[in-house]
């Protein structure tokens, strides 16, 4: 890591300079659909620790005096004070910057950080590349699984079988059978929404094959509804495979 440690310095200054715009949030680990329109992302380990005990100090000192809520330079990056206990948005709004920006701009007057701030800033970068690695994994893994859904499941399996039961009714979204629901065919995006209703549900249990034990009558009070050793009963396996990479890799912080 030779000469990266003014990177995340440099970060800073080069957003401020460039005025670029706040860059799309990754997906919150086990959230809703809803959820994952919001800036909160999941953050946690050695990272979120290093970046309190150490980083956070800094931002405070020398950053958030125009990097604040008022956004005084007008670049999209703003810092709350700590006081307002807003640290770990702090923390997000700077991963968010280690994940896109590339050039680096170094502005002369501007007050060089200490040796010890390059030290920190250089082990929350070290930190970050961790964390930005381990969200695209997590991604693609995401992305298969969901793919998987929309391809093998979702009208072979989850329109003529599971909506007998699991399905949204009314304003309240109360189901006939528990807390996993999915929409009928004639909602607008009902592969989409149903994909996420899925991965949410394995997700908060961290089971993956739930969807296929309860299907094969493992614990189901709809008893049976597909037969173990057929075409659908394998399909749903498959896809508890694909789900267990995903869960794995969200249990599995590198840090």
């Amino acid at each position: 890591m030779a000469n990266t440690g003014l990177k995340i310095w440099l970060l800073l200054i080069s957003f401020a300079l460039s005025g670029c715009l706040m860059p799309d949030p990754p997906v919150k680990i086990g959230s809703t659909s809803a959820q994952t329109q919001s800036r909160s992302i999941s953050v946690d380990g050695a990272i979120a620790d290093h970046w309190h005990s150490y980083v956070e100090p800094i931002v405070q000192e020398q950053c958030i005096a125009c990097h604040n809520a008022n956004d005084t330079l007008n670049t999209g990056l703003s810092f709350q004070p700590s006081e307002l206990n807003q640290t770990n948005e702090n923390l997000i709004n700077l991963l968010l910057i280690t994940e896109k920006t590339t050039t680096l701009n170094m502005s002369a007057s501007h007050p060089q950080p200490s040796p010890k701030e390059q030290s920190y800033f250089e082990e929350f970068e070290y930190y970050s590349a961790l964390y930005w690695n381990w969200q695209s994994q997590i991604q693609t893994a995401r992305s298969q699984a969901n793919g998987f859904f929309d391809r093998h499941l979702e009208a072979d399996i989850i329109q003529p079988v599971c909506t007998g039961c699991h399905v949204f009714i009314g304003e309240d979204q109360q189901t006939f059978a528990g807390d996993l629901g999915f929409y009928e065919y004639y909602v607008n995006n009902h592969s989409e929404l149903n994909r996420q209703q899925a991965m949410d549900f394995l997700v908060d249990h961290q089971q993956a094959d739930l969807l296929y034990s309860k299907a094969i009558g493992m614990d189901h009070g709809g008893a049976t509804v597909i037969r173990p050793n057929t075409e659908f009963s394998d399909l749903l396996l498959q896809h508890s495979l694909l789900m267990d990479d995903v869960i794995q890799l969200m249990t599995s912080p590198p840090y």
